[in-house]
């Protein structure tokens, strides 16, 4: 069953030196296709955001380029999907129509909607009040960890506390200039929140957004803060968010709805609003059951965790009101965002 749904894609650029780049937002959308119409609800959203290092530029600006956008129209057939680092199960279609009333307001699907996204906080903090408990053990075992820094002049920390200390806490003590740089970190060669505490001995890295790492981090809590909008704004029912090469995308579900033109910049407000409130990301690892207890109003996001290995960690994000199946890592929080801007709204689909 192919399903067509609208997708949001999206961009962002350092602002800690300079934009250096533009990035086309807009190379995957293909020539409109006037037999969709305007019954299909489904879509991919596109923002971008930009960051503002701690102590570097005071001000700067990403522009997104209508006349790409249109030389990318007009270019004819449907290109593939951008890559990203997640397995996804949706692939970019034609522009969605922004033409056709809906029946449906978006305020009546969020209204619908809004038990949902309130039970997901409430089994959040049910579950995370685990960690919690876990946490607090482990500051009264207050057992020694050590900590390898290869960035460091292959310094080693033997300070750290096993389930307490976090790398931010390593950064502070070693290097400051980490704590102003630093978006994400790597545990062992596998990427780790900056708050997440360390479970064991390790080796410890850091990334900025110049980096690789950095920039998917950076791109990847960006799409959650878009996810977060779509959720508050048109009531959506998310499906996935991933980083990609040029920026972030969040496709989602509007169940029927569409579009209408002006419809976009409420979003944009409500990613401004969320940045400037400075939301915290959280972790919480959950079991299976757990995880379509707390989806179970979602049909997409119940498919992803069937989908999982039966060992498989699974995990969730907080950030704000909005609670996401994510394997992370993401930014301490949002404010590490300071700008954003809904650029681009066309169809994808979800084949389930």
């Amino acid at each position: 069953v192919e399903q067509w749904m609208p997708t949001f894609y999206s961009s962002s650029g350092s602002a800690s030196y300079k934009i250096r780049s533009l990035f086309s937002c807009c190379r995957h959308l293909a020539q409109s296709c006037d037999f969709l119409g305007s019954s299909l609800g489904f879509s991919r959203f596109s923002s971008g955001s930009i960051f503002y290092s701690t102590g570097r530029s005071s001000s700067s600006a990403a522009r997104f380029s209508s006349a790409s956008a249109a030389a990318s129209t007009a270019s004819g057939g449907l290109p593939p999907p951008p890559p990203h680092n997640n397995n996804s199960n949706t692939t970019a279609a034609p522009s969605m129509s922004m033409a056709t009333e809906h029946t449906i307001t978006h305020k009546d699907a969020v209204a619908e909607r809004s038990p949902y996204y309130a039970r997901r906080v409430e089994l959040f903090e049910k579950y995370q009040a685990r960690q919690k408990d876990a946490v607090e053990a482990a500051r009264a075992a207050n057992a020694p960890l050590t900590v390898k820094l290869p960035q460091c002049d292959n310094k080693t920390y033997t300070e750290a506390v096993r389930g307490v200390t976090c790398p931010i806490d390593v950064a502070k003590a070693v290097d400051k200039s980490l704590v102003t740089t630093s978006v994400v970190a790597e545990v062992d060669g596998q990427e780790w929140d900056l708050l997440r505490p360390l479970n064991g001995d390790c080796t410890l890295k850091f990334y900025s957004f110049q980096d690789r790492e950095g920039k998917d981090a950076f791109w990847h809590s960006s799409a959650h803060v878009l996810g977060m909008a779509l959720e508050l704004e048109l009531g959506a029912d998310l499906t996935i968010g991933p980083p990609i090469e040029e920026g972030f995308y969040y496709d989602c579900s509007l169940q029927g709805r569409n579009l209408m033109e002006g419809e976009l910049d409420p979003l944009k407000k409500s990613m401004e609003k969320a940045i400037k409130a400075k939301h915290r990301f959280e972790r919480c690892e959950v079991n299976r059951t757990e995880a379509l207890d707390m989806f179970k109003e979602n049909k997409f996001k119940v498919e992803l965790i069937e989908n999982l290995p039966e060992d498989a960690t699974i995990s969730c994000y907080r950030c704000g009101p909005m609670v996401d199946l994510c394997s992370g890592p993401h930014l301490p929080n949002t404010g590490y965002l300071k700008a954003a801007s809904v650029t681009q709204a066309s169809r994808s689909h979800w084949r389930a």
